[in-house]
């Protein structure tokens, strides 16, 4: 399982493999939700747990802010990059 989620300096990534770790990384960065959580009070908590024949995710932050559907957009966004990182 990972746990991910934005503190005040960067991502907080927990996952035992390094180099999948490295890719949620880049996920996050080319999505550009590194970028977005910079300026805006958008502080999401995802949580990715592999089950047996499949991978869930979830995700949890606050929808009181300006901007809150770019943060649905750029989420989208992360999720189909996750889906190419998972299928490789």
């Amino acid at each position: 399982s990972m746990l991910f989620k934005k503190n005040k300096n960067a991502w907080e990534i927990e996952c035992a493999n390094d180099l999948f770790k490295h890719k949620l990384a880049n996920a996050l960065f080319l999505s550009g939700l590194e970028d977005f959580v910079k300026t805006r009070a958008f502080e999401p908590t995802i949580q990715g747990i592999k089950k047996e024949a499949h991978f869930e995710v979830s995700t949890n932050y606050y929808l009181g802010f300006d901007d809150y559907i770019d943060s649905v957009e750029l989420l989208i966004d992360f999720y189909v990059k996750l889906l190419d990182v998972i299928d490789r």
